[in-house]
């Protein structure tokens, strides 16, 4: 692949493979962003930072980098101009470059990977079927990539991915989000969320993958409160768009047969998103059943445009998350070229990005 190399204009992400959800990377940043508001989170030890470092990147990088570069003025990243108004981002900063990780915005090939990996899913299948959790109600989508994003998500641990097909399974029958999924009241609910969380599917990208985009920081932020006050619900109507997903059909050809690519817009993202302490507490719901029971399904989170208060808060959290949480999440202040490379080109990418 094509290792990303950019932050605060850029990418900042790890190798390993995820089994986390494209939004629950998001929730995670902004749950300890909201816990480091509070003060009730604190850098691991030897770290301290003042309420005016928090709030400057240049200053935090210092902190986090022990003074090691120079030529940076206490100023906040450029602000976009394309997608709620961002442009290709055309210089890089070395010195953040060398200090947060990078990964590949390659394809997955799950094709051969059920090749490589096929006596591993015929072992998972039999312990799946003798424990009753492989009903045709039990999963979404294709049966054997149902069982390699389990494998995938446990490490190939057959005995830790049967005890999950059987947590998935359990859940699928209590929530019953199958019947949701066909029951046009329940549909237009989630339609109704799509306005409120501001999110579409907005195409595919060179390699045949769903992309899937949300405008957070054009978010009602009353309005999100307001649908986060029922947490089951807003984790159920969200399940469904995962239905969606993972039930999508895919030409053949496309390698990755299960993988979605998340664009997350943060123009306008403010304090006021990320402070909530009743979004964070309805958002925490979403997570853990994203997470649970729709493993592996994320390829790549571009979370684009992000504002300086966004990268100064990432940094400052950045010794608190761990590398599944972190790894194929692309973080930039502007839109990275591999995002563009990945939509089609600028022409293709404007209309799939665009604000509706």
């Amino acid at each position: 692949g094509h290792p990303g190399r950019e932050c605060l204009g850029g990418t900042a992400t790890l190798r390993s493979p995820s089994r986390h959800s494209p939004s629950s990377a998001l929730l995670a940043v902004a749950a300890i962003c909201c816990c480091v508001a509070h003060g009730s989170l604190r850098p691991r030890a030897g770290l301290a930072f003042s309420w005016r470092e928090l709030f400057s990147p240049w200053q935090f990088l210092h902190r986090l980098h022990g003074g090691g570069f120079s030529g940076q003025s206490d100023r906040p990243a450029t602000l976009p101009d394309l997608v709620g108004g961002g442009r290709p981002r055309e210089e890089e900063d070395p010195a953040v470059d060398s200090f947060l990780p990078t990964s590949s915005v390659g394809v997955l090939d799950r094709g051969e990977l059920l090749e490589v990996h096929a006596q591993e899913i015929d072992e998972l299948r039999s312990l799946a079927k003798n424990q009753g959790s492989l009903a045709a109600t039990d999963f979404v989508g294709n049966e054997d990539q149902h069982l390699l994003a389990h494998l995938r998500a446990e490490s190939f641990d057959l005995q830790r991915a049967a005890a999950r097909l059987a947590d998935t399974a359990a859940w699928r029958r209590e929530s019953r989000i199958y019947e949701k999924a066909v029951d046009s009241s329940w549909q237009l609910a989630e339609k109704e969320l799509q306005g409120v969380l501001r999110y579409k599917q907005a195409g595919h990208d060179i390699t045949g993958r769903p992309v899937f985009v949300e405008h957070v920081g054009a978010w009602d932020v009353d309005a999100v409160k307001a649908a986060a006050q029922d947490p089951l619900r807003l984790a159920t109507l969200v399940a469904l768009s995962c239905e969606q997903l993972v039930a999508m059909k895919r030409p053949a050809f496309v390698a990755d047969q299960r993988g979605v690519v998340i664009v997350m817009d943060m123009q306008g993202l403010g304090m006021r998103h990320i402070t909530s302490s009743a979004l964070i507490h309805g958002f925490a719901e979403v997570s853990r059943v994203v997470q649970s029971f729709y493993p592996d399904l994320m390829a790549h989170v571009f979370v684009v445009n992000a504002p300086w208060v966004f990268s100064s808060l990432l940094v400052a959290i950045r010794p608190f998350l761990s590398g599944e949480t972190l790894s194929k999440v692309h973080i930039s202040g502007e839109l990275p070229t591999e995002l563009l490379h990945l939509l089609g080109g600028p022409e293709q990418a404007e209309p799939m990005l665009a604000r509706s």
